[in-house]
């Protein structure tokens, strides 16, 4: 909890880097946890082996599953099987963009352009917009977590070494008066599109001429728009609403924008065809609206193309290091994304069998399977990973699909029916059984599995919606009354324990306040 606050308050780098730009170019950091994870025990005994190394510099397991289990413990467990890999591909990749900057603050000897100085100002600064009445206080506050003041300046100074290089990195970044403009700019439009798909560029052109003839003779645009347009804004009478730059094709834009309101173009070709334009509205960059809104735009836009040319110098970064990547999983997904399915096979296999507990693999292995429409090794793979994990409720799923796929709907069915034998107090089996039984119109054996999907479902009040939703799809009038009733009342029991915990808040920010004039 301390490591939060301090995180939150100081923005300090503490170990690991997630490149996300927050207001004027601060960097969000994220701290190594000590907190255990689902995944920690399959990595135990490659904890002192380097994951990955990057020109020569290792990055060890033990601190790659770390930041592993931080993450999922910060994600609160909301983390499928199926998305487990991914996450750890991102959080190597956060990994190797950290050792790469770090590299780089070393060649470029930033760490020795931080002074002491500097470094205590900045923990002034903490202890000033802290709680803490002084730096003995925040000390034994640190102690007492396991850490020192020490730690703190340690990290400090890379922090702000590391904003010394993004600045260097960043200092020709600059937005134009122009680029402001165009991002406040807007226009309201009406179009009639004549489509050059069906007919030739002549005929086209001819239409939206004849379409502009009638409105110069007095029709209104929209009923003009609707008898001629074969876009699908036509049976809105051409109205496209409000638009910015870079929103439309460029031939298009730059004629809305040329047009004074009221306007109406001369047919403007575009891939589409062509196009007769009235601009209705124009939000022009000037007066005192724009002017209040000046500043915030250049902040917008210069923390946008930041972060654009912070992600360019990365990826050149990655693109002229070394990189070396040793776990198997890792290069199986890296083998996956790249559509390299056997490779990826490969990989996978090999890593189930140094690490046969690692069951989210089995996803990532029949979904390369099913890349190369080897439906049956698919099928093999999930019934292998129910074998072994007949509490994963996941696997059950995927194999019904692909039953499903195959028009074994009875095969899907008895084997949500032996998953409930194992699993019978989950809510979502009964819902995906109740389901095959629907679409079978088995509706007794539905109606029944939606009445335990309901009970089990609690408090979710997704979940009563969903059923809400389904019984009111089967015309069952007070199966669906019911399921909005218990809906309703969820809300009200969140919205009265929200009500309390935000009376609580403020009560412990009074006593704070009180504590601190003391």
């Amino acid at each position: 909890m301390l490591m939060d606050f301090l995180r939150d308050k100081m923005k300090l780098i503490i170990y690991i880097v997630v490149i996300a730009f927050v207001g004027g170019g601060t960097l969000v950091y994220l701290n190594y946890g000590n907190t255990g994870g689902a995944n920690q025990s399959q990595v135990n005994a490659q904890n002192n082996s380097p994951i990955a190394t990057v020109n020569g510099d290792e990055i060890s397991n033990r601190a790659f599953q770390s930041q592993v289990n931080q993450t999922l413990s910060q994600m609160r467990g909301r983390v499928q099987d199926s998305q487990v890999l991914s996450l750890k591909k991102r959080v190597l990749d956060q990994l190797i963009d950290r050792q790469l900057i770090e590299q780089e603050m070393e060649s470029r000897g930033l760490m020795d352009e931080v002074s002491d100085k500097k470094i205590e100002e900045r923990l002034d600064k903490i202890v000033k917009d802290s709680k803490f009445k002084s730096k003995e206080e925040l000390e034994q506050r640190l102690k007492q977590a396991g850490r020192s003041l020490d730690q703190i300046r340690s990290q400090l100074k890379k922090s702000l070494a590391m904003q010394k290089l993004f600045d260097e990195v960043l200092k020709d970044i600059k937005v134009s008066d122009k680029e402001i403009k165009e991002n406040y700019e807007e226009v309201s439009a009406s179009h009639i599109l004549i489509r050059t798909k069906n007919k030739s560029n002549q005929k086209a052109k001819q239409k939206a001429e004849e379409a502009i003839e009638e409105i110069e003779e007095g029709t209104e645009f929209s009923k003009v728009a609707k008898e001629y347009s074969e876009g699908p804004s036509a049976k809105r009478g051409g109205k496209l609403g409000s638009f910015g730059h870079g929103k439309m094709v460029e031939a298009f834009e730059d004629e809305a924008f040329r047009l004074e309101e009221g306007e109406i173009s001369d047919p403007i070709k575009t891939k589409f065809g062509y196009h007769v334009i009235k601009v209705t509205a124009k939000k022009e960059a000037e007066g005192q609206e724009f002017e209040k809104q000046k500043s915030k735009i250049e902040n917008e836009l210069l923390n946008k193309k930041k972060k654009a040319a912070f992600d360019k110098w990365i990826s050149e970064e990655r693109e002229g290091a070394e990189i070396v990547i040793n776990s198997k999983e890792i290069k199986g997904y890296n083998a996956q994304q790249a559509e390299n399915y056997e490779q990826a096979i490969k990989n996978y296999k090999a890593a189930l069998e140094e690490n046969g507990r690692a069951s989210y693999l089995y996803n990532n292995l029949a979904q390369a399977y099913q890349k190369q429409d080897k439906t049956d090794k698919a099928i093999s793979t999930y019934e292998e990973a129910i074998e072994k994990y007949p509490e994963q409720t996941s696997f059950y799923n995927s194999l019904a699909n692909l039953y499903q796929n195959q028009d074994k709907t009875d095969k899907a069915i008895s084997l949500y029916q032996d998953a409930l034998k194992n699993n019978k107090d989950n809510a979502n089996l009964h819902l995906a059984l109740g389901e095959l039984y629907r679409k079978e119109e088995m509706k007794d054996k539905a109606l029944e599995q939606y009445d335990k999907f309901s009970k089990l479902s609690g408090d979710n009040l997704m979940a009563h919606y969903r059923l809400y939703s389904v019984y009111k799809k089967m015309g069952l009038t007070e199966k669906a009354q019911a399921e909005m009733k218990k809906v309703k009342e969820i809300q009200a029991k969140k919205q009265k324990q929200q009500q309390s915990q935000k009376k609580a808040i403020q009560q412990q920010q009074q006593n704070q306040q009180q504590n601190q004039s003391n």
